[in-house]
């Protein structure tokens, strides 16, 4: 079965909206805070963008912490970490990285780490400070990543993310991993799901069903701290209108906006594209026909026009098993 899609500005307008706030939302640089005595440089990754280093940890959260030359030299080896009070914060060295400690929350307070590190090529260790702060959640947010509704559909055995924060009883925004107080609801099993400061991953669900995510702490002003997660099949899956449009010998982006009769579905998805005019337009990177979007491309195809006139594809679920295509038209305009 084809069924074909045609424009729809109102749509588009609600997609580059919301694709605009999560771009701002989704960082994967790092917080760094030079020592006290000017030594070392401590740095930890930070999901949501916001490269600030002061930021309270979360109770019972965890925190991956770097530690460099004052110049970002590599650090060989972490010789000691040794925090007061040891009852507020713990650190242990990292399994996985001879320059990184794994700090724990452990209970509400201040508390100030020394840290002796042996930079490469050199044999005595330097020694330098660094100060947390661990708060308890005061409040949090939950959020769909594809719509502002408070109800959205997933789709089977596919894994689930939600937009989440955690703030303090003076509303910062927390950092670390772990420490998520939700909970889902009916209960599915699902012991695996893990949070951080913009995120809460969920495990994908088998079975079909309405189930509700929930935050133990208040709603964070302006925000909602209880979700409705619809998990569907893949069959009654389809696609809204598109709009967009392509520019003769430029390349362009469009968004496709998978949603099923009552939802739409946040589910990223891995999908093939097939050209029907590849006299008007082609795929961007390689010219091809025929070509996979995967999941990590968020809905989102990159096409370039060849020429003035119009733009039709298909778009194909063979990854989830699904018979349908769906067919859709755009213009290629020509470009001065």
């Amino acid at each position: 079965m084809s069924k074909t899609m045609t424009l729809n500005p109102r749509t588009v307008a609600l997609a580059l909206a919301l694709s605009t706030s999560l771009t701002i939302a989704c960082g994967d640089g790092r917080a760094s805070q030079e020592g006290e005595l000017g030594e070392l440089t401590f740095t930890f990754p930070v999901a949501d963008g916001q490269e600030d280093f002061n930021r309270p940890i979360a109770l019972g959260a965890r925190l991956r912490l770097r530690v460099e030359g004052k110049d970002r030299e590599a650090v060989d080896r972490i010789a000691s970490a040794t925090v007061t009070p040891e009852t507020v914060l713990s650190a242990q060295r990292s399994q996985t990285r001879a320059d990184e400690l794994v700090l724990t929350a452990r209970e509400q307070g201040e508390a100030t780490m020394e840290v002796e590190a042996v930079l490469t090529g050199e044999s005595s260790p330097r020694t330098d400070r660094v100060s947390f702060r661990v708060r308890p959640i005061s409040a949090s947010s939950l959020e769909h990543n594809c719509t502002r509704s408070p109800a959205a559909a997933y789709l089977t055995n596919q894994p689930i993310t939600l937009g989440f924060a955690r703030f303090d009883a003076d509303g910062r925004r927390m950092i670390g991993e772990g420490a998520c107080e939700v909970t889902v609801s009916p209960d599915a099993g699902l012991e695996r799901t893990r949070c951080d400061e913009d995120a809460l991953d969920v495990p994908p669900i088998a079975d079909p069903g309405p189930y509700i995510v929930s935050s133990s702490r208040r709603a964070a002003n302006g925000s909602v701290n209880r979700l409705d997660v619809n998990v569907v099949s893949p069959e009654i899956l389809d696609f809204a209108p598109i709009d967009g449009s392509l520019r003769e010998g430029r390349s362009d982006e469009l968004e496709l906006l998978p949603q099923t009769p009552n939802w739409d579905v946040c589910t990223p998805l891995e999908f093939e594209v097939f050209i029907l005019t590849p006299d008007t337009c082609v795929a961007d990177d390689t010219s091809s026909e025929l070509f996979t979007v995967f999941r990590d491309e968020n809905n989102r195809v990159d096409l370039r026009g060849r020429r003035a006139g119009t733009c039709r594809f298909e778009v194909r679920l063979p990854a989830l098993g699904v018979q349908d295509t769906w067919e859709f038209s755009v213009p290629v305009t020509r470009t001065d």
